[in-house]
C-alpha cells in the first residue's frame, strides 16, 4: 500500500481520479506500474526529524551571543547592469512574465 498522486486522469479501484488527486494503491505492484506508465507519482509523506544534538545548539547559542547587531557580517552583492531609456537609467529585469492565453 503506497500513497500516490495522480499526474494524469485515470481510473483506479472503481474511482475516477484527476491530476493532483491523492490515493492509496492496493498493492506495491500497482504502484510500480502506475509510476512506470507515468499516470501517478509517489506522494511525499512528512516524517519526524529529531532535534539537533545539544553540542550543536550550544555552538549556535554561543556564536549568537558573541555577535552584536553592529558587528554582523556584511554581504556584498554585485551591481545590476543599468539600461538607458527615455525616462532615465533603470535596472534590467531578469524575465518578462507571459500573458495568459485567454487574454
Amino acid at each position: 500500500m503506497t500513497e500516490m498522486i495522480a499526474t494524469k486522469s485515470l481510473s483506479y479501484a472503481t474511482r475516477r481520479l484527476l491530476p493532483g488527486d491523492h490515493f492509496v494503491t492496493k498493492t506495491d505492484r500497482d504502484a510500480r506500474i502506475l509510476l512506470a506508465i507515468g499516470k501517478a507519482k509517489l506522494a511525499r509523506v512528512p516524517g519526524h526529524i529529531a532535534p539537533p544534538p545539544a553540542s550543536v545548539v550550544a555552538k549556535v547559542v554561543s556564536e549568537e551571543s558573541v555577535l552584536e547587531p553592529d558587528e554582523a557580517p556584511v554581504v556584498e552583492t554585485a551591481d545590476e547592469p543599468e539600461v538607458e531609456s527615455p525616462e532615465g537609467p533603470q535596472k534590467r529585469t531578469q524575465r518578462r512574465r507571459r500573458k495568459p492565453r485567454g487574454e
